[in-house]
């Protein structure tokens, strides 16, 4: 009776000997990759270029970097956990799935992402790309019965709104740890924040999701202050709503005292 079952092309022992030796390796690539900004063993065989993933640990959280092959799709990197085809996945494949905050570097260039795991629909539907930068990966898909992760990324930027809320609370004397955990809890990465913090990462304790969240307390201000003015002044609310618009001066006025309940 014949079967569609797939054979694995390595064993269990010899995947872990394999992967060990690439852990190496990838210790020394990622290290000259950044230093010389990908001048130097920036393509695999010579021939395909390659990124830098940079991931916290899992368990340890301490920050891993890992070369993989350049993947693209519209412009932004496709993270592919073949490892060869290994019956196992790799370790970044769980630091990426617990840590989703990550960054790539292309060359010079180092941006932040979030990354998201694509399902199997959505998978085959950016395989052909992959395989585009990379034909190896076909086969590689052929010697496993694992399912290859495939991560896409989404940009994550520091917006000017979110620089300008930071200086303004770091100004106000709020405690750095918690404007760290709000912005982390936001989905930045640590490099990120601690950057523009002028800090390193080790510098800041995480903590716990408070439920007081700044845009929170900034709706809850709104609502303050509107009840204020519909009791003060119930006229000028009809005839600002009658008109459906609002001055200036009220909005300059009421966001003045409604950044005193950001944070502080």
């Amino acid at each position: 009776m014949s079967t569609d079952k797939k054979m694995e092309a390595y064993s269990l022992s010899q995947a872990k000997i394999i992967r060990l030796v690439l852990r190496q390796i990838s210790l020394i690539n990622a290290f000259i990759y950044e230093l010389s900004n990908g001048r130097l063993w920036g393509k695999l065989s010579g021939k395909y270029p390659i990124m830098v993933l940079s991931v916290f640990g899992a368990k340890s959280g301490k920050l891993r970097k890992v070369p993989l092959i350049k993947v693209l799709h519209e412009k932004k990197p496709i993270l592919v956990a073949s490892m060869a085809g290994m019956p196992m996945h790799p370790s970044w494949y769980f630091n990426v799935s617990a840590n989703p905050r990550v960054a790539v570097q292309i060359g010079s260039e180092k941006k932040y992402y979030t990354a998201n795991q694509l399902t199997d629909q959505e998978k085959e539907g950016v395989w052909p790309t992959v395989c585009a930068h990379y034909p190896d990966y076909d086969q590689y898909k052929k010697n496993t019965q694992r399912n290859i992760g495939v991560f896409s990324c989404e940009e994550k930027i520091l917006t000017t709104a979110w620089k300008e809320w930071l200086a303004e609370n770091t100004e106000k004397g709020c405690d750095k740890n918690e404007l760290y955990s709000i912005l982390y809890h936001e989905g930045f990465h640590p490099e990120q924040i601690a950057s523009e913090m002028n800090a390193r990462v080790n510098s800041f304790t995480l903590q716990p999701k408070n439920n007081n969240h700044p845009r929170k307390k900034i709706f809850r201000g709104w609502f303050m202050h509107l009840k204020v003015l519909i009791r003060k002044s119930p006229n000028i609310l009809k005839l600002a709503l009658k008109k459906k618009q609002w001055t200036n001066q009220f909005i300059k006025k009421y966001w003045i005292s409604i950044k005193k309940t950001m944070l502080c």
